[in-house]
C-alpha cells in the first residue's frame, strides 16, 4: 500500500508523513522520540528511501490519484505562519533564491528601478526597505494562492485535517488517520502526546500571523506600548500590507531596521 500525505507548503506534511509510518506498523523499528531541527522541520524524513516506498508526502502539483490519501487543510488564520514555514525550513531564508525563483531577472531589475529607483539589480546588498515593500505587493496574492482550502477539499481522501488539530488534539487526530488508513498504532498515547508537545514546542512560527494582527490593532487603537518578535521578513512585509489594506501607509523610506514598538511605529504611519 502506498500513502499519500497531500499539504500546502508549510503545513507540517513531512512531519505527518514521519508520524504515520513511524507510529504504525508499517516501520520495522522502535520509536521512543522525534528529533526536530531548530526551525522545527522533519525533512530528514525524506532521505528515508525505505520509508519513500511506503509514503510519499507532496503538494498538488505533483499529487497523482491514490485512494489512501490524507490530506492537510490550511486554516485562514494560520497563512502566514506556513509562508513562514516554507521559507524557513524550505529556502533556508535565502530571500535572494526566493525571489529570484519567483521572477524573471529582467522583471526583478524593471519592478526594481521603475518602483524604488534603484538600478544595482538584486542582491544581498539590496536595502531590506525596498525588499520589504516588494514584499508587502504581493504577499497577499501569495497566501491567498497557496493557501486555498477549495483546490485540497476537491481531492478524493480517505482522511482530512485541519493544521490546527496537530496543535489542538494531536492524539485523537494521529488515531483517527491511522484507523482510516487501516493502520495499527503501536506506541502509546503517552509517548504520542509527547511527541506532539515537542513539535508544538519546535514550531517557532505558530502564530505569526495572530501576532502580527494583535500588534497591529495595538498600533492604530492602543496608548500602550507593546513589542512584537518578528521572526521574518515576510512578518514585517505582512503587517505593512496589512496597514495598507486598512488605509495607512509607512514612512519606509530607507526604513532597513522595522520596529518593533506599537508606539514608534504609530509615529511612522499615515492615512491614505
Amino acid at each position: 500500500m502506498m500513502i499519500s500525505v497531500l499539504f500546502p507548503p508549510g503545513c507540517y506534511g513531512t512531519f505527518l508523513s514521519k508520524c504515520i509510518y513511524e507510529f504504525s506498523e508499517l516501520t520495522t523499528f522502535s520509536v521512543s522520540s522525534f528529533e526536530f531541527t531548530q526551525t522545527g522541520s522533519s525533512h530528514n524524513f525524506r532521505h528515508n528511501a525505505t520509508a519513500r516506498k511506503k509514503i510519499q508526502s507532496m503538494h498538488l502539483e505533483t499529487y497523482q490519484l491514490n485512494t489512501n490519501t490524507v490530506v492537510v487543510l490550511p486554516c485562514c488564520a494560520h497563512e502566514l505562519d506556513y509562508f513562514n514555514n516554507q521559507f524557513a525550513k524550505q529556502e533556508l531564508r535565502n530571500l535572494v533564491s526566493y525571489i529570484s525563483n519567483q521572477f524573471l531577472v529582467e522583471e526583478i531589475s524593471t519592478k526594481l528601478s521603475t518602483h524604488w529607483n534603484y538600478f544595482d539589480g538584486l542582491s544581498i546588498q539590496t536595502p531590506p526597505w525596498i525588499l520589504r515593500e516588494w514584499c508587502s505587493f504581493w504577499l497577499n496574492d501569495c497566501l491567498t494562492t497557496s493557501y486555498c482550502r477549495t483546490k485540497y477539499t476537491a481531492v478524493p481522501n480517505c482522511c482530512i485535517l485541519n493544521t490546527s488539530e496537530l496543535f489542538d488534539s494531536f492524539v485523537i487526530t494521529i488515531h483517527r488517520i491511522l484507523d482510516s488508513l487501516e493502520l495499527t498504532c503501536c506506541l502509546s498515547d503517552d509517548l504520542i502526546e509527547k511527541i506532539g508537545v515537542d513539535f508544538a514546542k519546535y514550531q517557532q512560527f505558530h502564530n505569526s500571523q495572530l501576532n502580527c494582527n494583535q500588534w497591529i490593532d495595538a498600533v492604530l487603537h492602543s496608548r500602550r506600548d507593546m513589542s512584537i518578535d518578528l521572526k521574518t521578513i515576510f512578518d514585517e512585509a505582512y503587517i505593512q500590507q496589512q496597514l495598507r489594506m486598512l488605509g495607512w501607509e509607512i514612512k519606509c523610506n530607507e526604513l532597513n531596521s522595522f520596529p518593533c514598538s506599537s508606539l514608534i511605529m504609530k509615529n511612522l504611519i499615515y492615512k491614505t
